[in-house]
């Protein structure tokens, strides 16, 4: 679906954007990727404990083979998956672990950590933030949210996420693209 920021009138009641955002935010956040699948599960989750091993306090990490393994509906091309406080990795769409690395940092670094760091006020805050500094013209921050709205399009080509859920998503993009050619964070 795709959602305005204007109210939805509904028979009997209106959605607020405030409403529709803390609806949203019992959804899974997906990293999406375009690939063909390569990677054996084995051998993600070899990359994936060896990346993890000295990290305190991370999620629970789950590594699946494929997108249908995971325990939601989910995009046909989606490479990773934060839910509920948790994160799965698919092992089929990526190549290498620098691939997996930069799933792990969106997902777990992005996500997950920054849920865990701000306290849902300050999250909210940050988000509200990323949203204001493209609206003033932050042009990096412009090109990547550029990016997620290609990346999360409905059948019918409508975004379809919350403008919460947008900044979330550039947040995680953002962490990603700090992760080298090594599989490190540069």
């Amino acid at each position: 679906k795709a959602y305005s920021e204007k109210s939805t009138a509904q028979t009997g009641f209106t959605i607020t954007p405030e409403m529709r955002n803390k609806a949203a935010n019992g959804l899974p956040m997906f990293r999406s990727g375009f690939q063909a699948a390569r990677m054996p599960t084995p051998e993600a989750q070899a990359h994936v404990t060896s990346l993890t091993k000295k990290w305190k306090n991370g999620p629970p990490i789950t590594v699946v083979s494929t997108p249908a393994d995971l325990p939601m509906d989910a995009p046909g091309d989606a490479r990773g998956v934060y839910w509920k406080g948790k994160v799965w990795i698919v092992a089929g769409p990526h190549n290498d672990r620098t691939e997996i690395a930069r799933t792990l940092a969106h997902e777990a670094v992005a996500h997950f950590g920054l849920r865990n760091i701000l306290d849902a006020n300050e999250w909210r805050q940050y988000m509200r933030n990323i949203q204001l500094a493209i609206k003033s013209g932050n042009k990096p921050l412009t090109a990547i949210r550029d990016e997620v709205r290609k990346a999360y399009r409905d059948d019918s080509g409508r975004l379809y996420l919350t403008e919460q859920q947008e900044a979330d998503e550039i947040a995680a993009k953002v962490v990603e693209q700090a992760v080298g050619p090594d599989g490190k964070f540069r």
